[in-house]
């Protein structure tokens, strides 16, 4: 039985297994809808819009 390297053991994914594809634009796309519902509730979802700070 040859050793295996332990990140294929304990995520089970095959050697193939690209860490830039780890879910972090689903959590981040979440985060940003989680974000704008909460300001919009209390009142200062203006704070979403970019705008030139003269």
């Amino acid at each position: 039985m040859s050793a295996r390297p332990k990140v294929v053991v304990i995520t089970g994914a095959s050697s193939g297994f690209d860490p830039g594809r780890d879910g972090s634009e689903v959590v981040s796309a979440v985060y940003d809808r989680i974000r704008a519902e909460f300001l919009h509730h209390i009142g200062i979802d203006e704070l979403l819009t970019p705008r030139a700070s003269l």
